[in-house]
């Protein structure tokens, strides 16, 4: 049985339109993944199909039937939001390496309001797969940072429901597991591909610091494609 991948609107924009080894990284998902998402990603997508050009086709006409239903999802983001509630936030810096602290801060997030609400029933439907759907661990599969940081990290932090996945480790993924079929330059392009769309592509004088980061994180991750590379070379033998 393939895993459940549990999907933000955020990432099938990213992914979008994005070809690797001849086929559109949401084809890959789907292939890979039994994907879900809940009624109020469904909603967010619904909104956003503009943004996924030709992929939105396919969306619209099949993306309802990958709503995984939960009655119980306002119930259960009371639950799983309310107080006390905490995540990890920078609380300070070392003055001689610079290195961040991190310390838990308990935070009341605004449940009445419709933000964010995509990735709050998204982990409720990541704690119904595993605690009563019969799966034993999923991939929650979001870019948004803020997200992770507020809701998604907290959960997991506390509930060992599976892994946390940005739309590079998908692709990173693929370069693993289908590494015969995926030149190395390939992955990587498709990787810039991708974080392209996440910084805002076609910028132009000085990058904001938003932007560097996306650029240093696109380094860090084609860095990875080449040790992975090195690594399964080994093992292979080459090939």
């Amino acid at each position: 049985m393939k895993p459940l991948c549990i999907v933000d609107t955020c990432s099938l924009i990213y992914l979008s339109e994005i070809e690797l080894a001849g086929r559109h990284l949401h084809r890959w998902l789907w292939e890979e993944f039994n994907v879900g998402y809940s009624q109020a990603v469904w909603d967010e997508i619904k909104r956003h199909t503009a943004k996924m050009g030709q992929d939105a086709r396919s969306i619209k006409r099949n993306g309802k039937k990958y709503v995984e239903e939960l009655p119980t999802a306002s119930s259960c983001e009371n639950a799983l939001f309310g107080p006390p509630f905490y995540r990890s936030i920078q609380t300070g810096q070392c003055r001689q390496c610079r290195r961040p602290f991190f310390g838990r801060v308990e935070f009341q997030p605004n449940l009445a309001s419709e933000k964010d609400r995509g990735e709050r029933h998204n982990c409720c439907i990541a704690l119904d797969a595993v605690m009563a759907g019969g799966q034993r661990q999923v991939i929650f599969l979001t870019d948004d940072v803020r997200a992770i940081r507020d809701y998604v990290r907290p959960v997991f932090e506390t509930f060992p429901l599976g892994h946390i996945w940005s739309s590079h480790d998908f692709v990173l993924y693929l370069f693993v597991r289908h590494r015969k079929r995926i030149p190395q330059d390939k992955a990587k392009a498709a990787l810039r591909d991708v974080n392209a769309r996440a910084a805002g592509s076609g910028f132009s004088g000085q990058p904001t610091d938003a932007q560097q980061k996306w650029m240093r994180r696109l380094r860090e991750y084609q860095g990875q494609v080449e040790r992975i590379d090195q690594v399964l070379s080994r093992i292979t033998g080459g090939h």
